[in-house]
């Protein structure tokens, strides 16, 4: 559901729509009632009958679960507000803050399936990999940030406010997913 929300989010910023936004907010939905159905299950469990090696794991998939859900309210509260925005005022990205935009979510959409491998395999090396690309979003925010406000001080057209804060609403999305399954 979270791949379908970034999905759907690249193809609004390319191609702007109202409707298909709004299709997009059903998909948090989805993603809600997994987290829910998740935990429900995991604590019927009795807990007498685990090890510590399924109290880890039952730990695990309650982070990941917990983290997509939260993952998908940035997308929800934040992303499809900001987008919309955009084609509500009829002034779409511009081709570069859309291409822009467009790669990082690729990116992200790569960390998501990475995660969700991660959390089948629990490969150490897998998880270093995911963990720098925090650092990477990190970097990809701060450089769009000073690009701008240097744009600003030359008078010239930088990046506008809302894709600065686009920007930074996938690099939370990419923070949940990276904690939801490197960090465990």
């Amino acid at each position: 559901a979270l791949e379908v929300m970034l999905q759907g989010l690249r193809d609004a910023i390319q191609r702007p729509d109202r409707r298909q936004l709004s299709g997009l907010k059903r998909q948090d939905d989805v993603l809600d009632n997994l987290n829910m159905a998740i935990k429900a299950y995991i604590s019927s469990l009795p807990a007498e009958a685990m090890n510590d090696a399924d109290h880890r794991r039952v730990a695990e998939i309650l982070s990941f679960a917990t983290n997509m859900e939260h993952a998908g309210d940035v997308v929800d509260r934040g992303l499809i507000g900001l987008v919309g925005k955009q084609v509500k005022r009829g002034v779409p990205f511009t081709a570069e803050e859309a291409a822009s935009l467009c790669g990082v979510i690729d990116r992200l959409i790569g960390n998501l399936r990475a995660a969700a491998s991660l959390l089948v395999t629990g490969d150490d090396r897998a998880a270093r990999v995911l963990v720098a690309e925090k650092e990477a979003f990190r970097t990809l925010e701060a450089d769009a940030t000073a690009a701008h406000f240097e744009a600003l001080r030359e008078g010239r057209p930088g990046a506008s406010a809302l894709h600065l804060d686009t920007l930074r609403d996938l690099k939370r999305v990419n923070g949940h997913v990276v904690a939801a399954a490197a960090y465990p």
